[in-house]
């Protein structure tokens, strides 16, 4: 049986299943096959939106993306509050950390082809803004680099320190087991380590703009 003549679904709700199945069973689950069942309808009807499988799993990651987009949007910031773009970088910094801890089974694809393959022109975009804000070139894409290595490397920590039995350590390693309980809460310092980050990378010293 061929294709549909009219698509049954929208690409919207096929990405927001797509992401549901990678949430619930991880990456390897995702086919087309699986997700047509999700959905109540045939494979086929899946190619209207879609070439392949790659094309079902780059929508997915948008979706989740999109959690990462912050409340004020970045053209309002530069316009009204340049001078603040470091609090922007470090607020979707905090906002792509809970993406991460949302939905961890997306790590796995990212750490291998990394977020500019999926959201190229979100990227293009920000460079533009924050070049725009006073922010050299030359460091808008190693300050990128830095946070969104930091990101998914405190992701991966944070998880298996949450997966783990810290209560074993009590008897072995009492020092460590106190420290431990002690620490200060993670969104804290992870915020003060990515706004350390952009102020050794990024000094305060906004470009003066022509008259």
């Amino acid at each position: 049986m061929g294709r549909p003549s009219s698509p049954l679904i929208s690409k919207r709700w096929t990405a927001i299943a797509a992401l549901k199945i990678i949430d619930e069973e991880g990456i390897k689950a995702l086919s087309v096959r699986h997700l047509a069942k999700r959905l109540n309808v045939r494979a086929q009807s899946l190619y209207h939106h879609f070439r392949r499988k790659h094309d079902i799993l780059a929508a997915a990651i948008l979706v989740a993306f999109e959690e990462i987009r912050p409340v004020v949007p970045v053209s309002e910031w530069v316009n009204e509050r340049p001078e603040d773009w470091r609090e922007l970088v470090v607020a979707n910094s905090l906002n792509y950390r809970r993406m991460l801890l949302r939905h961890p089974n997306l790590i796995p694809v990212l750490s291998a082809h990394g977020p500019y393959e999926f959201s190229v022109g979100a990227y293009d975009a920000q460079a533009r803004q924050l070049a725009g804000a006073g922010l050299e070139q030359a460091v808008i894409i190693p300050i990128a680099m830095a946070l969104e290595g930091f990101t998914l490397g405190t992701v991966l920590v944070e998880l298996s320190m949450k997966a783990g039995n810290h209560a074993k350590l009590a008897v072995k390693y009492p020092f460590l087991y106190s420290t431990l309980k002690q620490a200060m809460p993670i969104e804290k310092w992870f915020r003060s380590s990515c706004r350390a980050i952009v102020e050794d990378m990024a000094p305060r010293r906004v470009r003066a703009k022509a008259k």
